[in-house]
């Protein structure tokens, strides 16, 4: 089988009918039998499951989690255990409790809470039965999924989009303006940049950073440094407690770690 590994919402796009398709396969993993037969280290900071910031392996379960990180965020308009420091995430999801807003539904809350279970061996849709599980949880029950899959019911949106022909623009209006208004440099044109002296790269790398500096997938070498990072800091940590009692590691309103 095949783990997807990168599910969030920039990887989700619409076809001209409305139907969700699924784009960006880079680091997807063919040949996947069990739940944890693969163990490249990667993905995008803030969706990464318990099992790959642990190293403990990885399998079919991992996307089912991915899968309530995005619901999660289609419901409240944030990813789960959302903060900007990357080390307290990291310990978040490894740890914290999941807090889910009093509005959200008791079918959309089960289904999440079961999603993102921190033990991808008790996940839903780890079972014998698989995705079955899933299709058949209450807040699927409206939900036909052979007419689904064979694309019958209508999308809830259908964007509109002026094909163009010929020399005319691509048509831009399903996109916010913060972006299509954003200037557009020689280098994000393709066109190559101005040769640089031998030694002197300095410049072109900060020009390659900044094109890329709001994207929030992370290199596996990155995230590399970074979990092992963490890792030592916490072993650190677990060792002065034992000794100093050391007060805990994080300390939040928001998360009970």
């Amino acid at each position: 089988g095949i783990v997807f590994r990168d599910l969030k919402p920039e990887n989700v796009v619409m076809d001209l009918d409305g139907n969700a398709l699924l784009t960006d396969f880079g680091i997807s993993k063919e040949g996947v039998a069990d739940h944890s037969s693969a163990n490249t280290f990667c993905g995008s900071p803030m969706y990464l499951a318990p099992e790959m910031l642990s190293r403990s392996g990885h399998g079919f379960p991992l996307d089912w989690y991915s899968v309530g990180a995005l619901l999660f965020e289609l419901l409240t308009g944030l990813p789960p255990y959302y903060t900007n420091d990357k080390k307290q995430l990291f310990h978040n999801i490894l740890r914290g409790n999941l807090i889910i807003p009093e509005y959200i539904s008791p079918q959309a809350r089960d289904l999440i809470q079961r999603l993102l279970c921190k033990d991808p061996n008790q996940r839903l849709g780890s079972g014998v039965r698989g995705d079955k599980e899933i299709m058949e949880h209450p807040f699927f029950a409206s939900i036909d999924w052979g007419k689904l899959y064979r694309k019958e019911i209508p999308a809830p949106f259908k964007p509109k989009i002026d094909l163009q022909t010929g020399n005319a623009p691509p048509d831009t209006s399903n996109f916010p303006n913060t972006f299509t208004e954003q200037e557009i440099t020689e280098i994000e044109k393709g066109m190559a940049p101005p040769p640089q002296p031998a030694g002197n790269n300095s410049s072109r790398v900060k020009d390659e950073k900044r094109l890329f500096k709001d994207f929030d997938f992370t290199p596996e070498v990155k995230l590399d440094k970074e979990a092992a990072l963490y890792e030592a800091q916490l072993l650190l940590h677990q060792n002065s407690a034992k000794h100093l009692k050391a007060p805990p590691l994080v300390e939040s309103d928001e998360y009970s770690i």
